[in-house]
């Protein structure tokens, strides 16, 4: 007798009666429908009982294997082969593509939302960032001096999670880190809690209010990648017409023709 094959059905079948029992109106058909899947889930049932056999699964407790880092080893491990078997073991079953603003054309970083289990995590203790969101998060944690598990959640439910929120990642896609620092150290913690100094600079970035235009200016080489993924992400607001013509000057001066 396969007792995994019951358990799975038995699973199964309870999924299926809850969809039935969702559906409005509902029906001599539908009624007859859950009527069957009830007996034949008291079925299976009376089967496990009489072997003495839960229904639900027996999770086996996840071995820990023995590791030579300790404390105060953090960036060697990062560097290490460990963190490099670590990370494609993570990507076997999660996507690579950053759960802040939802690009996967920058580098995507697998940032630790728990130091708790450092050396040996679990796939909750983890989540994949792009370069830039990883380090903005950690510029916001450093700044309002949070654990590391308060700021990644503050940082994550004012990015991520519902519809309304596509403005948001869509702004994070087209924003460097470069520009976020430079936004963040023009602010004063005016407000009462993290959550709303998060909110607030959040819907700046959204508005495309940076006030760093100038200083993002400096930066030729950033601006032109800006602008590309800007394109490609429909997000344009934060380049006004002065950026554009700095690009096509550069864009000139590497043909080597006149300014």
């Amino acid at each position: 007798m396969d007792i995994t094959a019951i358990r799975v059905s038995i699973r199964q079948i309870k999924r299926n009666i809850a969809k039935l029992k969702k559906k409005d109106p509902k029906t001599k058909k539908i009624n007859r429908a859950i009527e069957k899947a009830e007996r034949n889930l008291a079925k299976k049932l009376s089967i496990l009982d009489e072997i003495g056999v839960s229904e639900k699964f027996e999770r086996k407790p996840r071995k820990k294997k023995p590791t030579s880092f300790g404390f105060g080893d953090y960036n060697k491990y990062i560097s290490s082969k460990e963190w490099a078997a670590r990370k494609a073991s993570y990507y076997e079953t999660h996507h690579k593509e950053c759960r802040s603003c939802g690009t996967d054309e920058k580098e995507i970083h697998l940032h630790h939302r728990s130091y708790a289990r450092i050396y040996q995590e679990e796939d909750g203790d983890l989540i994949p960032m792009c370069a830039d969101c990883h380090a903005m998060l950690h510029k916001f944690q450093r700044s309002m001096k949070l654990p590391v598990e308060d700021a990644t959640r503050m940082w994550l439910s004012t990015t991520n999670g519902t519809s309304k929120k596509k403005k948001i990642r869509a702004a994070l896609r087209s924003m460097s880190f470069k520009s976020f620092e430079s936004l963040w150290a023009k602010r004063s913690k005016l407000h009462s809690s993290p959550e709303q100094h998060l909110e607030k600079t959040i819907e700046r970035i959204v508005k495309g209010d940076l006030g760093s235009r100038n200083d993002l200016l400096q930066d030729h080489a950033g601006f032109k990648k800006s602008i590309a993924l800007a394109g490609r992400t429909g997000v344009e607001k934060f380049y006004d017409a002065r950026v554009d013509a700095l690009i096509r000057k550069l864009e000139r001066q590497q043909k080597g023709e006149p300014p």
